[in-house]
């Protein structure tokens, strides 16, 4: 039954050119009057192409008879369509057999077994590369005079020289008597001169003869497995160097176990390892209650730590206020040399729309000044996203403003700069693909400036709109373009084979047309001059040779299907798809279609436009020309 339900397009209230009200009597009679057209038995004689043609016709007027004519499948047609039909859904509950409880039982597994392969596995990385660009903007900077290098306390690993030819340092040889007199000389010229500083640097302090030095990398890339529908289990690896030429690294794993999943409530627990630079033990908890409170805990304990037992708790409790306001208290133990202090409390409330995202956030811990802060991020347009924060404490102020854009369904790049008072400026720039996330921050300066945040903000936008407009854009356009070629080549294959079956309807049905223009022109009845489907734009005044013509290729003669339509010299076509009807097709997909005729009744010329889903009538008086 789905193969026959997959060669019917459209309404199967059309193809037997019924309204969706009519009655079975009315049904049934319009079943038997296209059968008597479209057999296989009245066209016995044919060609083989021509059987074929009546064969396929007669399919697919037998399967709509058949299920408009059985009610519980015409109703679930009426609800669902064709899908409802091959899926075999019912519009009704009735009771089950155990051979049905147990098909549906292997079905459900089944989607199951589905979803579980889906969610095997979920990988998620994140790479984070800092640099500091802070010696481009001394590159600009006025030179030091030599009186202010004389006063400055240098290290023994920095070295000066002169900015001369190489023979410059051989007169400084105070060893060499002779000369010493044309040293001075020649030293008193060239301390006039600016001089450079130069320091011994290694790969990270830039020793490349680039103006930026890079200060660190880390890389994280996490894989979530599926064990099961309860369990699962979480791999971490995490890789980072510094400017100290120094690096460290872990490699931990998390095994979740989910006890409940209620809609009112759920919970779970998971414990975990880590390995490497920081081994820990951990094991924590989730908690989310019928009232909208949720709580989260977990312990770390850390072996080998400079601090006898160290262990270390974070709990989180938060309530749900309202569809889009989240409140949350955030409790966290952390070792002694923390940045972050060894006790944080931190109260977070969190509002999300359909306009933006904001945030905000107190904290609190009695190593450290609290601070409070916002975090509003707007949605500008359908593909831009902002960001405004401002965070402050008693030892300075930071805030931040950043830009994040849609490239791709897959794809964002943003950027965010952020002043520090004090601090200096900080760029950081982010692409994020799917899952997989790439940053780059990067230190511009040691002090607030215009001439620094210009310079972090201007750079960076101009380089992603040329990166846009040259290269963006016009990748997006081609792939569109190609896109939409590779339709138009399958569509016009698709249509292409709709006018070979149409040729092939037309000269099938040339005696059942011949024979009914020849019985409707003995009684004076209706008889059809010319029918064309398909995108009309002219006016129904305008001549029969430009109505051809019209929008060539995206319109379908119907002059035979639809005299071989007419009985009792009455033609009537309900407010359905007509592409559905006999002998018709969609020549212009997803456009708006037309159907225009002209025909002759009682020795006088009528015309008629309507749309795709209006009825139509014939004869009337008002078409008369």
């Amino acid at each position: 039954m789905a193969e026959e339900s997959s060669t019917v397009e459209g309404s199967l209230y059309a193809v037997l050119n019924v309204p969706q009200n009519a009655s079975e009597e009315e049904i049934r009679s319009a079943y038997r009057r296209l059968s008597v057209v479209f057999h296989p038995d009245k066209h016995a004689s044919s060609s083989e192409d021509d059987r074929q043609t009546a064969d396929n016709e007669f399919q697919r007027i037998k399967y709509a008879y058949e299920v408009l004519s059985d009610r519980s499948r015409r109703d679930i047609y009426d609800l669902y369509g064709l899908k409802g039909l091959q899926a075999d859904w019912d519009v009704v509950p009735r009771v089950a057999t155990g051979l049905e409880m147990l098909e549906v039982y292997d079905r459900i597994r089944r989607l199951r077994q589905e979803e579980y392969v889906q969610k095997l596995s979920k990988p998620c990385g994140k790479a984070v590369i800092r640099c500091d660009v802070r010696e481009i903007g001394r590159l600009f900077a006025p030179a030091p005079t030599v009186q202010e290098y004389q006063d400055d306390e240098f290290d023994d690993d920095e070295e000066y020289f002169m900015d001369d030819d190489d023979d410059e340092a051989d007169f400084l040889d105070e060893n060499n008597a002779e000369q010493s007199v044309e040293s001075e000389r020649r030293l008193a010229d060239v301390a006039s001169r600016p001089a450079v500083r130069v320091e011994r640097k290694t790969f990270f302090d830039g020793n490349t003869g680039l103006p930026f030095r890079l200060q660190g990398i880390a890389v994280e890339q996490t894989l979530d497995v599926a064990l099961s529908p309860y369990d699962s289990m979480s791999y971490t690896c995490n890789v980072a160097t510094t400017g100290e030429e120094r690096g460290w690294g872990t490699v931990g794993a998390v095994f979740r176990h989910t006890l409940t999943t209620t809609p009112l409530h759920s919970s779970s627990l998971h414990c975990g390892v880590q390995v490497g630079h920081v081994p820990q033990l951990s094991v924590g908890g989730h908690l989310s209650l019928p009232s909208s409170c949720f709580v989260y805990a977990d312990a770390a304990w850390r072996p080998w730590s400079h601090q006898p037992l160290c262990i270390l708790p974070r709990v989180h409790v938060g309530r749900q206020f309202t569809s889009d306001v989240v409140g949350k208290l955030e409790f966290q133990q952390c070792e002694k040399d923390s940045p972050s202090g060894e006790q944080s409390l931190r109260l977070v409330v969190q509002r999300d729309s359909y306009y933006g995202n904001l945030r905000t956030h107190l904290s609190l811990g009695p190593e450290r000044p609290p601070s409070i802060g916002v975090r509003y991020s707007p949605k500008l347009l359908s593909s831009l996203d902002g960001l405004l924060q401002v965070q402050a404490n008693v030892e300075g102020v930071h805030a931040a403003a950043g830009l994040e854009q849609a490239v791709s369904p897959m794809t964002r790049l943003g950027m965010r700069v952020q002043a520090s008072f004090p601090g200096g400026i900080e760029l950081t720039l982010r692409c994020r693909r799917g899952d997989q996330r790439l940053i780059f921050p990067v230190t511009v300066s040691d002090d607030v400036s215009l001439s620094a945040l210009l310079y972090s903000t201007f750079v960076p936008l101009t380089v992603f709109f040329l990166l846009r407009e040259c290269v963006i854009r016009p990748y997006g356009r081609m792939c569109a373009a190609e896109e939409a070629r590779l339709r138009s080549a399958l569509l016009e294959s698709e249509l292409s084979k709709k006018r070979k079956e149409n040729e092939a309807f037309v000269q099938l049905m040339t005696e059942t047309y011949q024979n009914s223009v020849a019985a409707e022109q003995n009684r004076r009845g209706l008889v059809i001059r010319n029918a064309w489907y398909g995108r009309l734009v002219s006016s129904s005044n305008d001549s029969e040779d430009s109505s051809q013509t019209d929008q060539d290729g995206e319109i379908v003669d119907v002059t035979v299907a639809l005299q071989c339509l007419v009985k009792d010299s009455r033609l009537l076509l309900y407010d359905t798809d007509k592409s559905s009807l006999p002998g018709f097709y969609d020549p212009a997909p997803q456009q708006p279609k037309k159907l225009r005729v002209r025909y002759e009744f009682r020795g006088k010329l009528h015309e008629v436009t309507v749309g795709d889903s209006e009825p139509l009538q014939l004869p009337k008086q008002s078409h008369t020309l």
